[in-house]
């Protein structure tokens, strides 16, 4: 088998703005590393619009309203596009159709008090994917990557990743989250609390920093995730929060096989579906203006109507559980 030093990209999930972004990807990461690429998505590009001129917890805070109604709203997404944006790089595709169906069947029981959780089951679905793609190139064609970047198709790089400055023996990320902030620093992401008495396991509220976003790393860490997907009923079963990919992943990769996590200085964004081409810190106080009132009311009447519709669907939801919960109390009771 040959053995060359080899290093792969795994892209995963909605392309969303991959034709902007492959051009970062290309220059900043494949051609340093002499890397090939490999992409398990969708077929739909999907779309993303959450602000990017905002704090991070402004962001999450749209991002959690706007939950994931957008993202089959892109264009379609074939072999061909991709070969078009990533070229001769470009080693391996898996294009899949949507199947929220089966994410619901899957993710059935598994709370999730922000996103729905057929989203994260669906990121999941894409991580296992994409690993278990390279995994069969390198099968069939007798070959070795011994490095891999994990990213999504809609990240812009700023700095270049040269590997040889990394420590692939860790699991390395960058040390900030994908939403830049241009009035403060940027955030980091981080595992939320998971204690686990029995199996003496336990991550401490914001102390870790973790992200699903970009993780860079030896062969041996990252080929873990072949079977992440298949083990989040019984990570559920363990009261891991299956809901946050920051946790579920830190939690597979990082506490299960004991490998360390570092943070490294890589300039990148998401960038979203309503991206700015170019801005500076005077174009940002003309942009952000204070609105007038009549813009001011009528986002609030925006709201309002938001948080109506939101609070009726509450409350159907409501009374047809309480219409389940008395056939099952019947039902239970008669048994």
């Amino acid at each position: 088998m040959e053995q060359t030093n080899k290093t792969a990209i795994l892209l995963y999930g909605y392309t969303r703005t991959y034709k902007i972004t492959a051009k970062s990807l290309l220059k900043n990461v494949a051609e340093p590393n002499d890397a090939d690429i490999f992409v398990y998505c969708w077929d739909n590009e999907g779309v993303s619009n959450v602000k990017t001129n905002a704090d991070t917890f402004e962001i999450n805070n749209y991002k959690n309203k706007m939950s994931c109604r957008e993202d089959s709203q892109g264009k379609e997404v074939t072999t061909k596009t991709l070969e078009n944006v990533y070229g001769e790089r470009l080693k391996k595709c898996s294009i899949q159709k949507y199947n929220n169906k089966k994410f619901k069947n899957d993710s059935e029981g598994v709370p999730s008090p922000i996103l729905p959780i057929e989203r994260m089951f669906s990121l999941y679905y894409n991580i296992t994917g994409v690993m278990n793609l390279l995994l069969k190139y390198e099968q069939e064609n007798n070959i070795h990557y011994d490095n891999i970047i994990l990213a999504r198709p809609d990240l812009e790089f700023y700095s270049k990743i040269d590997l040889k400055n990394y420590n692939l023996n860790l699991l390395n990320i960058a040390n900030y989250g994908g939403n830049i902030n241009p009035n403060g620093k940027n955030e980091l992401y981080y595992a939320c609390y998971y204690k686990n008495v029995e199996r003496v396991e336990y991550i401490p509220s914001n102390e870790i920093a973790f992200s699903d976003q970009l993780i860079i790393s030896k062969h041996e860490n990252l080929e873990k995730l072949c079977n992440l997907y298949d083990m989040l009923k019984e990570y559920n079963q363990r009261n891991v929060p299956v809901c946050h990919p920051e946790t579920v992943l830190y939690y597979h990769l990082a506490l299960l096989q004991n490998i360390e996590v570092t943070t490294n200085n890589i300039k990148y964004e998401i960038l979203r579906n309503n991206f700015s081409r170019s801005e500076n810190s005077f174009s940002l106080l003309k942009t952000n203006k204070t609105p007038s009132k009549v813009e001011k009311y009528k986002n609030k009447i925006k709201q309002n109507l938001k948080e109506f519709i939101f609070g009726l669907k509450a409350i159907i939801g409501i009374i047809i559980n309480l219409i389940k919960y008395a056939i099952a109390v019947i039902r239970e009771g008669g048994g």
